[in-house]
C-alpha cells in the first residue's frame, strides 16, 4: 500500500493507493516518455534517479497524465516536461527533495494541486517560451527560490501558495 502525504495549510493528510510502483537509483531517468508517446503515471513512488524522476514532452503529450505520485530525491529535475502541450496534467503530485521540482521548457499544460516542497534549488523554473497554467499548488520550502520564470515565457500563475 502507497502512502501520499498532501501539504495543506501546515499540516499533511495521507492518501492510500494499493499496487503502485516504486522507480529508483537509476542511472538516468525513472520514467522517460518520447516524443510521440504518452502515458498515465498514477500513484506510485519515483526516488533516487539520477536525471530526471519524470522526463515527457513533444508530439502527444497532451495525453500524458501524471497523479498521486511521490516525486523525490532526484539528483536533476522531480520532474522535466520540454514541449508539453496544452492538456498535458500534472496533479496532486508530492515532489520534494530533487535538484530542481518541475521544470518547464517551451511547454503548455496544467500544473495543479501539486506540493512542491523541499528541492534544492528552485520548486518550479519556466523558460523558452512556456505559457503553462500553474494552479493551486503548495510550492514551499525551496532551498533558493520558489518560482523562476526566465524570459520569454509567460506561465499563467494563479491561486498558488508560494
Amino acid at each position: 500500500m502507497k502512502y501520499l502525504k498532501d501539504y495543506i495549510d501546515g499540516t499533511f493528510r495521507l492518501k492510500s493507493f494499493p499496487n503502485s510502483n516504486i522507480i529508483r537509483f537509476n542511472y538516468n531517468q525513472g520514467i522517460l516518455i518520447t516524443e510521440g508517446c504518452y502515458a498515465t503515471i498514477y500513484a506510485n513512488k519515483l526516488d533516487a534517479n539520477i536525471k530526471a524522476n519524470i522526463a515527457l514532452g513533444g508530439e502527444r503529450s497532451g495525453k500524458c497524465k501524471v497523479k498521486y505520485n511521490m516525486i523525490e530525491n532526484s539528483k536533476s529535475e522531480g520532474i522535466f516536461v520540454v514541449e508539453g502541450e496544452d492538456t498535458m496534467l500534472l496533479e496532486e503530485n508530492t515532489i520534494n527533495n530533487n535538484y530542481y521540482g518541475i521544470v518547464l521548457v517551451d511547454s503548455k499544460g496544467i500544473i495543479k494541486n501539486n506540493q512542491i516542497l523541499d528541492n534544492y534549488t528552485s520548486g518550479v523554473l519556466t523558460e523558452k517560451n512556456t505559457t503553462a497554467l500553474i494552479q493551486n499548488n503548495v510550492i514551499s520550502k525551496n532551498m533558493t527560490t520558489g518560482v523562476i520564470i526566465k524570459d520569454p515565457s509567460l506561465p499563467d500563475l494563479k491561486s498558488n501558495h508560494i
